[in-house]
């Protein structure tokens, strides 16, 4: 676990969420504030936790002091995975996420291309059919495992 703090100046806005997402901006962080973790104590300080995938941040607002206290915890490889392989939208903060969707889009249409055209072509020069049901089924397996592991661990 890493932690770390900064000092800064805290904002005055009542509403928790709409301060996390301030302060999520103003450390550089990126990833979703999740309210239902949101405390404010009688001081006015705020904790809540960030989380985004492959990384969550517990963050300690300590308004009168002007300090934020981080502590990042990584999640490991799998919630990335995960997330990357089943969201077309962005990470809020992420510069490079907000692309996300479009990035999906052209690496599914291009991976469909390649697999149809190269079928055609396997079959149009004369492999013959078992090397294709072999292949085919070898590469079906190794998918469906995959798939099967990315459900199981993340």
């Amino acid at each position: 676990m890493e932690k770390r703090e900064v000092a800064l100046v805290v904002p005055d806005i009542s509403d928790d969420l709409q301060l996390a997402e301030t302060m999520r901006d103003r450390l550089g962080l990126i990833g979703w504030p999740l309210p239902w973790n949101m405390e404010r104590d009688h001081s006015g300080n705020l904790h809540f936790e960030l989380s985004r995938p492959g990384m969550s941040y517990q963050i300690y607002l300590n308004a009168s002091a002007g300090l934020a206290r981080i502590e990042a915890q990584r999640t490991g490889p799998a919630p990335i995975l995960h997330f990357l392989h089943g969201s077309t939208e962005g990470i809020p903060g992420s510069k490079f996420m907000t692309a996300w969707g479009i990035y999906t889009e052209i690496t599914t249409w291009f991976t469909l291309f390649a697999l149809c055209s190269g079928i055609w072509l396997w079959i149009k020069h004369g492999k013959t059919g078992g090397e294709l049901f072999f292949g085919l089924l070898g590469s079906s397996v190794v998918s469906i495992a995959m798939l099967l592991y990315l459900y199981f661990q993340g």
